[in-house]
């Protein structure tokens, strides 16, 4: 990959579950941030993708960066990208590009 084309910067974030008081958890609010890097971001069309076709999804992206020593994304983390929170949906080794993985992510809101 072009470390050029990697120019939209992107934070991974996890959220801990904890105690309710009564017996159950819930999500901390607080994010715990595990990762700031830079990717190539693109929207996916619509007709591309059915996932979209749910309620509620705005837009999908592919995001593509490259891998990194010690981190390795995870399903349940979120990605903030500016003012959108997106969250992943599937994470693949690009096969065509050694040491590069290929994020699928969706947002969901308001606005795009």
């Amino acid at each position: 990959m072009n470390g050029g084309k990697l120019t939209q910067q992107i934070h991974f974030l996890s959220y801990e579950l904890v105690s309710d008081g009564a017996g159950g958890s819930v999500l901390d609010e607080t994010p715990i941030h595990e990762l700031c890097t830079y990717a190539q971001i693109r929207q996916i069309k619509a007709s591309r993708v059915a996932e979209n076709l749910q309620e509620g999804i705005n837009a999908v992206y592919e995001i593509k960066l490259r891998q990194r020593c010690g981190f390795s994304p995870q399903g349940n983390y979120t990605i903030d990208w500016g003012d959108k929170s997106l969250e992943i949906v599937e994470i693949t080794e690009d096969v065509a590009i050694p040491r590069q993985w290929v994020i699928i992510a969706i947002h969901r809101g308001t606005g795009i």
